[in-house]
Formats: C-alpha cells, structure tokens, sequence
C-alpha cells in the first residue's frame, strides 16, 4: 500500500525544501549579525587611524592631498 499520493509527496517536500532555505538564510543572517553588522566595524576616521598606524593623531590640515605640479602655472 502507498503512503501518499504523488500530490501529497511534493507537498510535503516543497514544506521541506522551503524549511531548509529559511535556516540557511537565518543562519546567513545570524553569522552577519555577529561577525559584520555596523556595531563591530572599526572606526576609519583619519584620527583613528593616525593614532593606530603612527601612535599619534593626525592633524586634519596634513591629510589634504599635496598640490600637483600640473596646476602651478607656467611663465
């Protein structure tokens, strides 16, 4: 004797696969949760970065880009 109809199986097995997506993005979101969400980033302010890389912050008129020579003008 079956167990189910055909119609009953694939019911069954699409509950099942949709039960399996739903983990795997649940754990996806709980692994982003702990290891990547905004409150875990580091700060990446130009003092910050001063003070990790020289042990000293950095004075924000020493971070502007120098002036090229392109733009001095020509006699």
């Amino acid at each position: 004797m079956k167990k189910g109809t055909r119609k009953d199986q694939e019911k069954h097995l699409t509950l099942h696969l949709w039960l399996v997506i739903g983990v795997k993005v649940l754990c996806i979101f709980l692994l982003w949760l702990v290891f990547f969400s905004p409150s875990h980033r580091p700060d990446t302010s130009a003092t910050a970065v001063g003070n990790a890389i020289l042990d000293r912050p950095i004075s924000d008129s020493r971070i502007s880009a120098p002036e090229s020579s392109l733009h001095r003008d020509i006699p």
